[in-house]
């Protein structure tokens, strides 16, 4: 917010993706914040328990969308004992 744009990110099975949108005069800052990210990360305790609780809650929302969980099914089957196969938020358990 500070350098007037927006920072997100995804994954996927394969990738993890961290994108920015800032204007060109904060170009180099936000590589610098990137870098820092991937390079520098701290999480405390608090930090883990947060992102715990919103991946719970991402998972129990694929749980109820019958479209997620037919594609996660057709995953599973496809690549079978590989970790493809796998749900990238991982399971309840």
């Amino acid at each position: 917010d500070e350098m007037g744009g927006d920072v997100n990110a995804f994954t996927e099975s394969d990738s993890f993706c961290l994108y920015g949108t800032v204007p060109h005069r904060e170009l180099l800052p936000l590589i610098s914040l990137f870098s820092e990210m991937l390079l520098d990360a701290q999480f405390t305790e608090e930090d883990v328990s947060i992102e715990r609780q919103i991946i719970t809650e991402e998972i129990r929302d694929t749980l109820d969308d019958p479209q997620e969980r037919t594609y996660q099914r057709f995953r599973e089957e496809l690549w079978a004992g590989h970790p493809l196969g796998r749900s990238v938020a991982g399971t309840l358990e």
